[in-house]
């Protein structure tokens, strides 16, 4: 997915076009992004597309809350072969209203590891990207 996608996932136009991504790790940190903020089945043609973190809301915020979250983003990214399981690792830092996940992704093609960060909060539909 070249097209480029905000923070928020809406499309950027520029000059009255789509823009597209810049270089290969910002391609697949989109991608990554799309997984992991993904309800499954809410992509029609891919039902199991997405980490569906939404499932997390009223769960306690516990250690085993957070592993759950963390098996379901690797699943996410890794189910069809986009990303490989030694690729991508994934760590859990709860706070006192939430998870906080951070996802990092290697790649040969970089030289520093991609990292996206996300937390998700116990209140319905609530996912922040963070940096």
């Amino acid at each position: 997915m070249d097209i480029l996608l905000t923070g928020d996932g809406d499309l950027v136009v520029t000059n009255d076009d789509l823009a597209l991504t810049d270089w290969a790790g910002q391609e697949r940190l989109q991608m990554a992004m799309c997984r992991i903020r993904t309800d499954a089945p809410d992509w029609f043609h891919h039902p199991s597309l997405g980490a569906s973190l939404g499932d997390l809301y009223g769960e306690p915020n516990t250690q085993e809350t957070a592993s759950l979250g963390m098996a379901r983003i690797k699943e996410a990214l890794c189910f069809d072969g986009y990303f490989s399981p030694h690729e991508v690792s994934v760590e859990a830092v709860p706070d006192f209203d939430g998870v906080h996940f951070f996802v990092h992704i290697v790649s040969e093609d970089e030289e520093r590891p991609l990292v996206y960060q996300v937390k998700v909060e116990f209140v319905p539909g609530t996912y922040k990207q963070l940096g």
